[in-house]
């Protein structure tokens, strides 16, 4: 769902970068082909965000026809989702203890 929206953000603005938008499409872009297309057309802005996100120098043609690019992609979705399990797990087992004993979050 993320990725559709920041899809949509780009092919709507792509017409009309700014520094903000392009820092934003570096960042969150999750369509290898999208994050190659702003590789190429910004690519003095590649840099700055490598530090944060090393996977985008792999947006390139090479890298995308490779599957470099969009193994990177996978690897970086699986590490956030790993890290959004372990965040809301303790959250998780509170919630199913309360359950279990009848009472309501709400009076904690």
């Amino acid at each position: 769902m993320v990725r559709r929206l920041v899809d949509i953000h780009y092919t709507t603005y792509r017409e009309k970068p700014s520094p903000e938008r392009i820092r934003f499409w570096f960042h969150e872009l999750r369509t290898p082909e999208f994050l190659v297309e702003v590789a190429g057309a910004h690519a003095d802005a590649l840099e700055s965000v490598a530090p944060d996100r090393p996977l985008v120098r792999w947006a390139t043609q090479e890298g995308l026809e490779s599957g470099v690019l969009a193994r990177a992609l996978r690897e970086e979705e699986d590490a956030e989702r790993s890290a959004d399990a372990a965040y809301w797990k303790p959250l998780r087992e509170k919630l199913a203890r309360l359950r279990q004993e009848g009472r309501s979050p709400a009076r904690e």
